[in-house]
């Protein structure tokens, strides 16, 4: 923590003055001071003009005591006084015999008669500027500037040594105790106000303007003006500023202070002490009379403000009224500003009007430092569709201007503000036909949403809309051999004749729309054998994507009877085939060998020509994709 020091000096003079010596001629030498020649009026009375040498040839001859020294007296009899002494200069002897210049905290020298500051001892800082006191302030820095960042704006510490700590440091608030700088620290509206600067010796007249050290005097400020005041036991006779108090008092019989006479007649440093004095002017320019060597005056201050507008209680405008233009200050908000008074000095904010500040007026009327912004209008938008905008305040003025509207697309929005959605009239226009589409709709999506579809039954003969996207349009072509609406065994595609020579056949078709189903019909051929039997009939799918389709197989011996059925629900094979042969003799089953007519020991060679008619579909009926199938069908093929 930094902490101040309080001012220690010893200030020393010798100076006895001498009534004269040398010639007759009394007159002091062109380079004597005031106080070299200016008698102790107070020590010494005036001698009888009976008793002064008639002339010089009277007068006691000068009789040396050695080397010049500086105490008012010619040491060497060479017709000059203190001649080797540099009183503007001189450390030891600063502006009189024997005054050393020196101050607390720190090194000093002599400048033109005045003790001046040169340089402060490490751990002490000169804060007020002042001499008399020196470096008056105690204290180690350990940063350049405090900070809210680092914490040392609430560390109790003078981390910066500038006097200030925490919330009265300017690097920590905007606000701060007063410095005397012509600035408004306390932003109270006034400048400089805690600062008297009529009596304050470090600003007497003006900020930083600090009274200097004279000989055995305290510095003292009057009126605006540095003057001094004498050391106990000392008198300031010769009335010469630059000296200081240079004549030993002597008390006077009635040690009365009380008349302004410019007498210390108690000998105590201090000039009719006891004076009390009257007052003149009002307000802030009301001063109290001085009385200063001898003198007695009182003229009232000039205002430093041509209003009164601080609630302070004072009357900054010296025109005998208080605070009568009173102006609340920056710490009451909105109308409590407005309605803010001042009763003995004290400022009292109004009450807020309103807890919310919702009416568009320009007015703060919670008091906050914001206006309307709590704004809120009902209802809270105007306009329809895509034109719909809310309400604003601008600067106190409501209003609510909506969007122009624009055509009407597809896109969940009232475009054209007429209060319905999408309700496109050229719909052709809006959602362009992709592949194979003949008519399309702008299809809701939810809120705020709307998009272009495939109108029901859009699609082009033989065409379909399998994946619902509307971009790759009806994708899926139903197979060019499709049979609509087939049914066993009036709607079937007819394959025809197969030979049990060998023949194939491969069918490639797919199931759509959703619940189609593909019949076909074909007639396996039985040659009439005569040894052995190649009929073989076997249906089979060599492409079944994602195991989808099923096959049922019917067979009949009539073109318009679909029979019976001998396989349902196939996903791979069937056949039927009579070329084996098990056992032997009578026993013995099949038709390899076989003869045409009944043998002993062989099979009849029977003709098992068929007709055959074979249903595919889907597993689940429901779902649909434009996935083909290959269904291939052979008789003797192997």
């Amino acid at each position: 923590m930094a902490r101040k020091t309080s001012l220690i000096g010893v200030f020393w003079v010798f100076g006895v003055l001498s009534p004269g010596c040398g010639d007759s001629d009394t007159t002091p030498p062109a380079d004597a001071t005031d106080a070299e020649t200016t008698e102790d009026t107070a020590d010494v009375a005036p001698e009888d003009d009976a008793e002064a040498p008639e002339d010089a040839a009277e007068v006691e001859a000068c009789v040396p005591t050695g080397p010049e020294v500086c105490d008012g007296l010619d040491n060497d009899c060479d017709g000059e006084v203190d001649e080797d002494f540099d009183l503007r200069n001189d450390d030891r002897n600063c502006g009189a015999c024997g005054f050393i210049c020196t101050v607390p905290g720190g090194d000093a020298s002599c400048v033109n008669g005045l003790c001046e500051i040169e340089a402060c001892t490490p751990g002490f800082l000169d804060l007020n500027g002042a001499t008399f006191d020196g470096c008056e302030y105690e204290c180690e820095a350990t940063l350049e500037a405090e900070s809210i960042e680092d914490g040392s704006c609430a560390d109790e510490a003078d981390n910066d040594c500038d006097g200030r700590v925490d919330d009265e440091d300017a690097d920590c608030n905007a606000c701060v105790p007063e410095f005397c700088d012509t600035l408004d620290n306390d932003c109270d509206g006034l400048t400089d106000e805690d600062f008297d600067l009529q009596s304050d010796p470090v600003h007497c007249g003006a900020c930083g303007l600090d009274c200097p050290i004279r000989p055995h005097a305290v510095p003292a400020c009057v009126r605006g003006e540095c003057t001094f005041t004498c050391e106990a036991g000392w008198a300031d006779a010769d009335l010469v500023e630059a000296n200081g108090c240079e004549t030993r008092c002597t008390p006077s019989p009635t040690l009365d202070e009380t008349a302004c006479d410019g007498i210390d007649a108690d000998c105590d440093g201090l000039v009719d002490e006891d004076y009390v004095p009257d007052f003149c002017g009002v307000g802030a320019c009301r001063v109290p009379a001085v009385c200063w060597h001898g003198v007695e005056d009182c003229t009232p201050l000039e205002p430093v403000y041509d209003v009164d507008t601080v609630c302070d209680g004072i009357d900054q405008d010296c025109d005998g009224e208080t605070d009568e233009e009173f102006v609340p200050a920056a710490t009451c908000l909105g109308l409590c500003r407005d309605s803010a008074t001042c009763v003995d000095g004290v400022e009292t904010c109004g009450t807020p009007p309103a807890a919310d500040d919702v009416f568009c007026d320009a007015l703060d009327e919670d008091c906050d430092g914001e206006t309307d912004e709590d704004y809120f209008h009902v209802p809270e938008f105007c306009g329809e569709g895509a034109c719909v905008r809310p309400w604003t305040c601008v600067g106190g003025v409501e209003d609510c201007i909506s969007d122009p509207a624009s055509a009407e697309v597809c896109n969940g929005i009232d475009d054209d503000c007429d209060g319905a959605t999408d309700n496109i009239a050229d719909i052709a226009a809006a959602c362009p036909p992709p592949a194979h589409v003949v008519a399309t709709v702008c299809q809701p999506c939810g809120p705020g949403c709307g998009r272009c579809g495939i109108a029901p039954d859009g699609c082009e003969e033989t065409f379909y809309d399998i994946n619902g996207a509307y971009v790759d349009g009806c994708e899926c072509q139903q197979e060019a051999t499709e049979v609509p609406s087939a049914s066993c065994p009036d709607l079937v595609r007819d394959l025809g004749d197969f030979s049990d020579d060998g023949s194939t056949m491969d069918i490639r078709g797919n199931i759509v729309p959703a619940g189609d189903v593909d019949w076909f019909r074909f007639r396996a051929l039985d040659t009439d054998d005569t040894s052995c039997d190649e009929f073989h009939v076997i249906i089979e799918f060599t492409s079944n994507p994602g195991d989808a389709f099923r096959f049922d197989v019917h067979r009949s011996d009539r073109i318009d009877d679909c029979g019976r059925r001998d396989c349902e629900g196939e996903s791979r094979w069937y056949d039927f085939y009579t070329d084996y042969h098990v056992g032997t003799g009578r026993t013995a089953v099949g038709e390899c060998p076989c003869r045409p007519r009944n043998t002993s020991g062989y099979n009849t060679c029977d003709n098992q020509t068929q007709y055959y008619f074979v249903k595919v579909y889907r597993v689940d009926p429901t779902t649909t994709t434009c996935d083909s199938y290959t269904l291939r069908i052979s008789n003797n093929s192997e």
